[in-house]
């Protein structure tokens, strides 16, 4: 995919014009192109695509695995077909949802802004230009998506164009599960339900034993931080869904107790985007299939080493679980670094 987007224009489109059927329309009349990862209902794990916005269609791109100069079809969305278009909790995702379960697509962006241009540019297609105009101060193409999704008290009305598409999101019932779901997977200094609050919550790709989930997402609550696996193509639950999700909404592939920190270490000063996270070994991990190796705590040459308050008592060396952690947002970084080394 790296390389296609280095491809020069004329080269791009003529492999697009390969890639896709004879539609009649002209390639020359591209709305928009993103480079993400998508899902689907048949393979609901996200796939690195090119997305390719039409003025009647949106083509999902991958790259086959024999031939890595062409690009097969993953998804083919008429825009006729869109009934929904949904905001997936903190703007990681939008769900584009039709009348039957072969329409709907999941649009993995990890990045707030990045979905609400996608809202915009599909928005520009499906609605006149005055019309659009007028949605342009919808709360969920202007406003923080994260903070609207964390916040209890956030009012955000759903938008129904004259064809009758919908702007939508579930933001509620999303922070409402995930809370319930977190708090089910505590082990230490587990606090009552009614204390836990989400602090932050985004995307990062993590490296190590969970390498082959790339893209996890970081729950922060007041007394825990997370690393979960989301299923955003079948969750929230829509009614033109009949089909069965293959895996529950939330899988928590580790859950630790903030009071478990030893240290934040940035690896290099100069790049925040990745951060490491240093929690105390718990005994029973000897034994847990799912953990994460131990490892000495070993700083590299140039790395800083924020040691937090709750930083437990020992050797610098002793064995420590380590999460590898790295940030599409600067501003996240610096913002969870702050608030872990401040408690």
């Amino acid at each position: 995919m790296v390389k296609l987007q280095a491809c020069p224009s004329r080269a791009f489109t003529e492999l697009m014009a390969a890639s896709l059927p004879d539609t009649g329309e002209d390639f020359k009349d591209i709305r928009a192109i993103y480079w993400l990862a998508v899902g689907n209902c048949v393979h609901p794990d996200p796939q690195p695509a090119c997305l390719l916005l039409l003025p009647s269609m949106l083509y999902a791109l991958v790259l086959p695995d024999a031939r890595p100069d062409s690009m097969n079809i993953f998804h083919a969305l008429p825009l006729s077909g869109l009934q929904e278009i949904e905001v997936g909790f903190g703007g990681q995702s939008i769900r584009l949802l039709g009348s039957v379960e072969g329409l709907v697509l999941t649009v993995f962006t990890y990045n707030k802004r990045l979905s609400q241009q996608l809202c915009r540019d599909l928005l520009c297609i499906l609605a006149s230009e005055p019309e659009a105009m007028a949605c342009a101060n919808h709360p969920l193409l202007l406003q923080d998506l994260v903070q609207l999704s964390l916040d209890w008290k956030a009012e955000v009305p759903g938008l129904v164009l004259a064809s009758g598409v919908q702007l939508s999101s579930k933001f509620q019932a999303t922070l409402v599960d995930m809370i319930y779901f977190l708090h089910g997977n505590m082990e230490a200094d587990v606090p009552s339900l009614a204390e836990v609050q989400v602090l932050l919550y985004t995307t990062v790709r993590v490296e190590g034993v969970y390498s082959h989930v790339p893209c996890q997402s970081l729950v922060l609550l007041t007394t825990h931080i997370a690393l979960v696996k989301e299923d955003r193509v079948f969750y929230p639950r829509p009614r033109s869904l009949s089909m069965l999700p293959p895996h529950t909404q939330f899988d928590v592939l580790r859950c630790r107790a903030v009071s478990e920190l030893r240290c934040v270490v940035v690896p290099d000063k100069r790049n925040v985007f990745t951060v490491e996270l240093v929690f105390s070994r718990k005994p029973e991990l000897a034994s847990d299939s799912r953990s994460i190796p131990s490892v000495p705590l070993q700083a590299g040459p140039g790395a800083q080493v924020l040691s937090t308050p709750l930083q437990l008592q020992g050797s610098q060396n002793q064995a420590s679980e380590v999460w590898k952690l790295t940030f599409s947002s600067q501003d996240e970084a610096l913002w969870l670094i702050s608030h872990l080394t401040r408690l």
